[in-house]
């Protein structure tokens, strides 16, 4: 039995072979892990407003933070109105499983050194989130390490 190679046949496999090409990329995307920003979105939401207010007292202060990185350290000078107390949270846009907190330590010249060799290298978010003088701050940078 021989089959006749005409217009209906082709227009027939073109169709299958869109459909298998869905079906592969609906597979393939599937079996992807997705690390969401956060599993609380609804609690994220709720303390937004405090977020927004955080960041423009940071904003409104008359010296910021600096961050200085040379080699495998980064520095941070924060303002000296008060000692800082809070956490420097390190965050891994592209894996959630590398994100980490540190307290804030700073020295007499309000600083504080981090040792970096360890990290991955690539883009890390530092968000720095500290109190000071009865008031709460903000302050987020992206770090590209080399």
């Amino acid at each position: 039995m021989k089959i006749k190679w005409n217009w209906g046949w082709g227009i027939f496999l073109t169709i299958i072979l869109f459909m298998g090409i869905i079906i592969a990329i609906v597979a393939v995307m599937m079996n992807r892990e997705v690390d969401l920003v956060t599993d609380k979105y609804y609690d994220k939401e709720i303390k937004f407003q405090q977020q927004i207010d955080k960041e423009k007292r940071t904003a409104e202060l008359n010296e910021n933070i600096t961050i200085n990185y040379s080699g495998n350290l980064v520095t941070l000078k924060f303002p000296k109105e008060n000692k800082p107390e809070g956490e420097l949270y390190f965050y891994r846009p592209s894996d959630l499983h590398k994100d980490f907190k540190i307290p804030i330590s700073v020295d007499n010249n309000f600083s504080q050194s981090l040792d970096i060799s360890k990290l991955d290298r690539g883009l890390w978010k530092l968000k720095i989130d500290w109190s000071s003088n009865k008031s709460e701050y903000f302050f987020e940078k992206s770090l590209m390490l080399n």
